[in-house]
């Protein structure tokens, strides 16, 4: 059992590095966007910004308490 919870473990810390990658790379695309004035056509919207948080924060959670339960 705690092989499967390490495995899970596993995934969901690379589930959050995922996501909160895609996260960062959208808030400098915006910002960059914003200092040369200019626009530019793929830009997630503020839920779909929301969204990408909380899922690198839910898999970031369930990482933690996953390794810990396998201890």
């Amino acid at each position: 059992m705690t092989q499967r919870r390490r495995t899970v473990g596993r995934l969901a810390g690379w589930g959050a590095l995922i996501f909160f990658s895609l996260f960062v790379v959208n808030v400098l695309a915006g910002k960059a966007s914003v200092l040369a004035g200019a626009t530019i056509p793929v830009h997630a919207g503020d839920i779909a910004e929301f969204l990408m948080l909380l899922a690198a924060v839910t898999c970031f959670v369930v990482a933690a308490l996953s390794r810990e339960a396998a201890r």
